[in-house]
Parts: C-alpha cells; structure tokens; sequence
C-alpha cells in the first residue's frame, strides 16, 4: 500500500526536496512544521535518512536529513494540487513584476564580500551582529536571504524588526569558495596583501589540497585535507597536484565531464552516475579541476550530487572519489539535469 502522508509530512518533503544535498534538521522550515513523529514515519517508510553529523566549528552532532532517492521520486511524482481558480475580480493595471534574486547575477561589492568573509570566519555556527567588527547594512542582509546566501534571527523591537544574528548558509560557503579571489575592500597595501592570500587559499582548494571546511575548523578539530585523505586511502593512484598536467580551460574540462556522465548513463538524464566511475572516465585531468566542473555544473543546475542513501552500497572508491560539500560532507554520486 502506498504511503500517504499527512499535510506536515507533505510540505516537509517539498521544503526538503529544494536542498539536493538535505540540511541540518534546524534550518528546516517547514509549514505546518513536521514534529519528530513525522520524520520518524518518513524515516520509516523509506523516503527520509535521518543521521547524526557533526558540523565543521560545532561540538555535538546534531539531525541531519536528505530524501532518499525514493523520497525524491515520491515527490516529483505527486506534484502539489493546483491551486482553486481565482474569483474574477476587476481588471487593474498589470504591475511589472521584479525580478527575482538569482546567483548567477550576483555581483558582490567589496563590503559585502568582507560580510560573507566575516561569516565564513564564524564557522557553521551564527554570530551577532552586536559582536561584529563592522555593522552590515540591512539592505546587504535582506539580499544576501533572498539569495540563500545568509541565514538570520530578528529581534522585534518597539519600533519595528532588526536583525539579531547572522549566519552563513550551505549556498553561502559554496558561493564564497568559488569567489575568493574577488576584491576586498581598500586600496593600501594591507588590502592587497590580502587579497592575494585569499587568491593563494583558493588555488590551494582548487587543487585539492585543502578544503574551505578545514580552514574554518576551530583549533584541535581539524580534518584531513582532500588530498590526504584520497592518498591516505590508497584507492585512486593519482599523481599529487605538482606532478598533474597543466589543466585545461574550466569550459572544456566541464564539456569534457558533461561527455564521460552522458557515456556513463547512455544519454539519459536524471539516471544515476557514480563519481568514481566519472572519475576514472576523466583520471587524465586534475581531481582539483574536476571538482570544480563538478560545482559549476551544480551550481549552474545541470547536475545535482548527493550522498548515497544506503551506506552498504558505499565502496572504498566511492568514499575516495567522493566529492565534499561546503559543509565538509561526501556525496558519491550525480544526476544530470538536463540544464545544460
């Protein structure tokens, strides 16, 4: 019989079903919320994975849920009834809509760049905005929610809202990896001083030999470097980056991962590719290159890449191949979306 879920357990699935990589239980939300009984019954019938992990900066595991590859086809194959038909009303003059906040046309200035540094800074835990070195201009802050980028808490006040704490979200760290090397604010010699050293952290990371996660852990929590663990592994006997080719243009190498995935799944779309396969498809180009194909196309929506649901299904190359995400947590394999 199939499972027929209640309106909480419904809407928590839609909500879940726009995070490809799942969330920690507490940046869930979800109307009418979902109580515990709820994701346990989703739990139950196959379509949530509910697991303790623990975050980058944080001291205790806390609830992290994905949908399960079930979970995701439930979900795009029960689409949201369509909405009763409106009441006719008189005619008004047709409003220009605007345009809705997008990352691609994102263009971040220098002083919010420094926001988005300054929370990276924080770790995976929020900071108040009281205890920041600079007060961020409410403009920034609603654009950076509308975007993804940030997550906030307001403090109501007797003369209206004001934000209380600020938090990087999971598209946050994504976006601030990927543009390290943008200006930072000032022009005198301490300002380029560092802005190259953010230059040099990101050519460390697009080599593989660091993660944003790692640089961010607090003293005495550090994790293995990319680099270390795929070696450590003694899976994939893959020249370190000093010894690798000069690679090839972002564009190409993209193409060229975008052929091997269509190889790998006879040219269909939304059918599953693991990274190891891709990998050993693509072995003569740098794993540091690769993987930011890998997140170009993620962010670009031509693939979505997650974690295998069942961990008895994960190999000793599936875990060397996997790809980290912002938070530091692997994902073994991708589906292409056809958004290319």
């Amino acid at each position: 019989m199939e499972f027929q879920p209640t309106k909480a357990q419904d809407a928590y699935l839609r909500v879940l079903y726009l995070q490809p990589t799942g969330a920690f239980q507490k940046h869930i939300k979800s109307k009418p919320a979902a109580k515990t009984a709820d994701r346990t019954a989703l739990a139950d019938a196959g379509l949530l994975l509910i697991e303790k992990r623990k975050p980058p900066t944080g001291r205790s595991a806390l609830d992290y849920c994905c949908l399960t590859d079930s979970g995701r086809a439930w979900v795009e194959q029960h689409a949201a009834p369509p909405p009763p038909p409106a009441k006719v009303a008189k005619p008004r003059k047709a409003a220009v809509p605007k345009p809705r906040p997008s990352l691609h046309d994102f263009n971040a200035t220098p002083k919010q760049l420094l926001l988005l540094l300054r929370l990276m800074l924080q770790g995976s835990g929020s900071v108040a905005v009281k205890d920041l070195e600079f007060k961020p201009s409410d403009a920034d802050v609603k654009k950076f929610i509308g975007l993804g980028l940030v997550l906030a808490d307001k403090a109501t006040l007797k003369r209206g809202e004001k934000f209380e704490t600020l938090e990087l979200a999971e598209p946050g760290w994504l976006w601030v990896e990927q543009h390290l090397d943008c200006c930072v604010p000032g022009t005198n010699a301490e300002a380029r001083v560092f802005h190259r050293m953010l230059a040099r952290i990101k050519q460390q990371i697009v080599a593989g030999r660091v993660s944003l996660a790692d640089l961010c852990q607090p003293p005495g929590e550090s994790t293995a470097t990319a680099s270390e663990r795929q070696h450590a592994s003694g899976t994939i006997d893959a020249p370190l980056p000093d010894e690798r080719p000069q690679p090839t243009s972002l564009a190409q190498v993209r193409q060229r991962v975008l052929s091997a995935c269509h190889k790998l799944s006879d040219g269909a779309y939304q059918t599953r590719v693991r990274l190891a396969d891709l990998r050993a498809a693509v072995a003569e180009i740098p794993r540091g290159i690769v993987d930011q194909a890998l997140l170009d196309l993620e962010q670009s929506y031509a693939a979505n890449i997650y974690p295998l649901d069942n961990p008895q299904e994960i190999e000793s190359r599936d875990v060397a191949a996997a790809l980290p995400n912002s938070m530091g947590s692997p994902r073994h394999i991708l589906y292409l979306t056809g958004k290319e």
